[in-house]
């Protein structure tokens, strides 16, 4: 039986509970722990049935779910749901690090057109539930990922995206986004899947205006990496690719002049997303002047990307300051260029997060006999000494013969706050294309040899980067955050 006195606390809490302030001074009630009743509990979080499979369950504590939240599956204690595999260039067998994957959890924004200011983290969209960015080996992992039929998968770097759906993906176990993808030896590995896109078919690509050039077939870098034949035309159109031609240079589509119909209008600028400048043999200013300089400068200030070799140099050394402060230059203009010097193995700087993984990717990908060393046969002195406050040396002569840049980069304004750079610059001072191996003509890609060098490899890392999101050199790249 139970006590009157116990009976009285009972009734009494029952005729408190909605003034508990009234009641909360009564001493005769006691401590309502003392009634042994069962203590609150956390709700359970919502299960979502399975078909007979793990329950599925919002990972995020019982928050409501949306979407494919609903379908994350509740695993046993050191399991979980993973989505695995390589992400590479668009011809499949080119790895690439620093790659976005991730699952959508909305429909994709359309990307931007023309020239933006992308900085990391502003060109992702869909409200990622689950987001990883590729190794040097171009590898990934996707956590907690949701399990069943048709999951979407995204893969981004700058401009370059598409979308693809895995048919199943199985709860709790480890899935590959592209089964036949196995092994280890890169010169094997391939994937017709988790690629990035051929054509704008496919998914997005940047807008890309090449100058050709009667030295170092730059162009050839396009076909290599896998964009298809179809996306090359002469001049602006909706192809991806659009040339334009220097100083003794081809192309499709009988290319107009660059610096008539490209270098020095803003306007027209503005609609690529990067510009890449072949070496014309010379510097050929005749053909450029302050009108050019000036606008490539406010091109890249806006978030314009510009790659050039050799006697693109003007592009940097002319421009306003302090684009013409980066580098030192031993040129005068007047024909006194210093000669070439001689070729070898150069080192890589290995001081900040991107040159470390250039120098793991080369060895990876079999694009290094010496690992830390890029082989280049054609060099110049063009840059004898580089501003590092406000450039990034990836390749150098060696510290005793000078150190001087062979490869570097800088981003856009110079001389404001990293998280105010829009746009970025590489340069070589050196040729990587070979004019034997590579033509760049009216039968354009012919002409092009099909599989990449070493040091070509080199510039296709750079590319990427390139049309990567910007980021302070001192900053190793992230994956975006998820959204929950």
């Amino acid at each position: 039986m139970i006590p009157m006195r116990r009976m009285l606390r009972v009734l009494a809490i029952m005729l408190c509970a909605p003034a508990v302030v009234m009641c909360a001074t009564t001493q005769e009630i006691g401590d309502p722990n003392d009634l042994d009743l069962p203590p609150n509990e956390p709700p359970s979080p919502p299960l979502v049935d399975n078909d007979g499979g793990p329950p599925l369950v919002n990972p995020d504590g019982g928050q409501p779910c949306t979407g494919l939240q609903c379908n994350v599956p509740t695993c046993a204690e050191g399991t979980t749901t993973t989505i695995s595999g390589t992400v590479y260039a668009p011809n499949g067998r080119l790895p690439l690090p620093n790659v976005v994957v991730y699952i959508p959890n909305a429909p994709l924004a359309p990307l931007p057109r023309g020239v933006t200011c992308d900085r990391c983290g502003t060109l992702v969209s869909g409200n990622p539930m689950a987001a990883a960015i590729t190794d040097t080996k171009g590898n990934f992992v996707l956590k907690d990922v949701p399990a069943g039929a048709d999951i979407p998968l995204v893969m981004q770097i700058g401009k370059w995206r598409r979308k693809i759906t895995l048919p199943q993906v199985d709860a709790c176990k480890a899935n590959l986004a592209d089964p036949s993808d196995t092994g280890t030896d890169p010169s094997t590995k391939y994937s017709l899947i988790t690629r990035l896109p051929r054509n704008q078919q496919e998914g997005d690509l940047p807008k890309i205006a090449v100058t050709t050039g009667g030295c170092d077939p730059i162009p050839c870098l396009i076909p290599k990496l896998g964009l298809d034949a179809t996306e090359f035309g002469g001049g602006f159109s909706a192809k991806a690719v659009n040339f334009y031609g220097g100083a003794n240079g081809g192309g499709p589509g009988n290319p107009p002049k660059a610096e008539v119909a490209l270098w020095k209008d803003l306007e027209k600028l503005k609609q690529y997303d990067v510009v890449l400048h072949s070496c014309e043999c010379d510097e050929h200013n005749q053909n450029k002047g302050d009108q050019v300089w000036t606008a490539m400068k406010q091109y890249v200030d806006m978030g314009g990307r510009l790659f050039t070799t050799d006697f693109g140099y003007t592009f940097i050394e002319d421009a306003p300051a302090p684009w013409s402060q980066v580098a030192t230059w031993a040129t005068d203009h007047d024909g006194g260029f210093p000669p070439p010097i001689p070729g070898g193995d150069y080192p890589i700087n290995q001081g900040f997060p991107k040159g470390k993984a250039l120098a793991e990717w080369l060895d990876y990908t079999n694009g290094t006999t010496t690992p830390g060393m890029v082989n280049l046969p054609t060099v110049y002195g063009n840059a004898v000494g580089l501003d590092t406050k406000r450039a990034t040396p990836w390749v150098t002569e060696l510290a005793d013969a000078g150190g001087a840049p062979k490869i570097f980069t800088f981003n856009s304004p110079v001389d404001v706050d990293a998280d105010k750079q829009c746009g970025r610059v590489a340069f070589g001072d050196a040729h990587i294309f070979s004019q034997v191996e590579n033509n760049v003509s009216s039968n354009f890609p012919a002409g092009c040899r099909e599989q990449m060098n070493d040091r070509e490899k080199v510039i296709a890392f750079l590319f990427y980067d390139l049309t990567a999101c910007v980021i302070s050199d001192l900053v190793p790249p992230e994956a975006p955050p998820i959204v929950k």
